[in-house]
């Protein structure tokens, strides 16, 4: 593939314009993440990290693989809009089905959750904020992942960023009243998605939500989510279990410490939504290995050369982080050049693994692939983190993403010979 082929492509135009997003999306996350790093100081910004990190994990377990459904089942169905609207309705009922029960149940078993999942009961008092977080985040990614679908991506752009904006602009208000502690940045960061939510409902086909039903849709839905429900809640421990293990292991102001890196590194899994944003309704529409074949070395050569910017900010940039937020955080700084380095291995195989899962329609391989990914972490984590501290959590999220990348390597080139 010619550079000067790939820079007239759409997907390098659209590319463009998701990582615009997502670049202004990392500046305002800096801002963000610093500010309550400083004004919290390690044992606040420790507790945020663990209402942070389990929101997301929760997202992730009960979406239930509605997202990546409705990517693949939106662009399949490109040529019959009431299919596209029977399944976007679905997909919206499963989330707010899912959502309102699990913010119920943060409300009615906050004592015996905060046991379960932190082993401090003293943080019962979050485990609504963090119920009602899931439910909002679960709205919010409905917009997000339908603009997706349907290619819209200076939408998909605009509720990313302008979210995120409103977000930091709350929280220097916080700041600047003295209203900012763990409970109050915890609680913005829950509420504020609602906002992108509602944003996105603007310019969404509101028909679809008085369109009738579907069994074949349903059933053509579950029987792609399932997998996929599976490898994503797998996927979703596996990117935290170094976190939860560091609470487990140390105190809370090395929880913050660790909290603060990686949330610094995830602007790099936002880069691979961007990238995925534009690839993944792409190889889901593919039908020929040529086609396949040819868009991977394209959007690879595309990810290689984002990656390796990415690296000139952000090491230089983490530092600088790292040194802001005052002398506490300067700990943090090698664990988080490990984790950046994972990330960044994260990034270069994420177009092979688009196209593992919608071309190849291999969302079991994940699943099983991230048992693996998991024992691996979780055997590091425990094996390291007691000699190392922070830096064996960081070995044990690089290790568990090598493995994964070497298995998805070898998957495609097994896949490859045969088709």
């Amino acid at each position: 593939m010619k550079l000067s082929t790939l820079i007239k492509t759409a997907t390098l135009r659209q590319t463009l314009v998701t990582l615009l997003a997502t670049g202004t999306n990392g500046v305002l996350a800096v801002f963000f993440y610093l500010g309550l790093a400083r004004a919290l100081g390690p044992a606040g910004y420790g507790v945020f990290t663990l209402v942070s990190t389990t929101i997301a994990l929760l997202v992730t377990i009960f979406e239930f693989g509605a997202d990546r459904g409705l990517v693949k089942f939106v662009s399949l169905h490109r040529d019959n809009l009431e299919a596209q609207r029977q399944v976007s309705k679905l997909i919206f009922i499963i989330k707010l089905i899912s959502g309102t029960t699990v913010a119920v149940l943060s409300f009615l078993l906050a004592p015996q959750l905060a046991g379960w999942l932190f082993h401090r009961p003293e943080l019962a008092g979050i485990i609504p904020i963090i119920g009602f977080g899931v439910f909002a985040q679960l709205l919010f990614f409905f917009s997000f992942y339908y603009m997706q679908a349907y290619e819209k991506f200076v939408w998909w752009g605009s509720l990313l960023v302008g979210s995120n904006f409103l977000r930091l602009v709350l929280a220097v208000v916080l700041i600047i009243g003295g209203g900012l502690t763990a409970v109050s940045a915890s609680a913005l960061y829950a509420f504020v998605p609602l906002f992108g939510f509602f944003l996105g409902l603007t310019a969404i086909d509101r028909r679809l939500f008085s369109v009738s039903g579907s069994l074949t849709q349903a059933r053509e839905l579950f029987g792609f989510n399932k997998w996929v429900t599976g490898f994503t809640t797998v996927s979703a421990v596996n990117s935290r279990l170094d976190t939860y293990l560091t609470a487990r292991l140390v105190d809370l102001s090395a929880v913050g410490v660790y909290g603060l890196g990686t949330q610094a590194v995830n602007f790099l899994p936002q880069i691979i939504v961007a990238l995925g944003a534009v690839t993944a309704p792409k190889f889901a529409r593919f039908d020929s290995a040529v086609s396949n074949r040819t868009y991977i070395r394209k959007t690879t050569l595309l990810s290689l050369g984002i990656a390796f910017l990415v690296a000139l900010v952000m090491i230089p940039g983490g530092w600088l982080l790292f040194a802001f937020s005052g002398r506490q955080y300067i700990a943090g700084f090698w664990p988080y050049l490990l984790l950046l380095c994972s990330q960044l291995l994260f990034l270069v195989s994420s177009p092979l693994r688009d196209s593992l899962l919608y071309y190849f329609n291999r969302p079991q391989f994940f699943f099983w692939a991230g048992l693996g990914h998991g024992l691996i972490t979780a055997g590091a984590a425990l094996a390291l983190i007691p000699r190392l501290g922070l830096m064996g959590a960081a070995l044990s999220n690089f290790s568990g993403q090598l493995f994964l990348s070497l298995a998805s390597i070898s998957l495609y080139l097994r896949l490859q010979t045969k088709d």
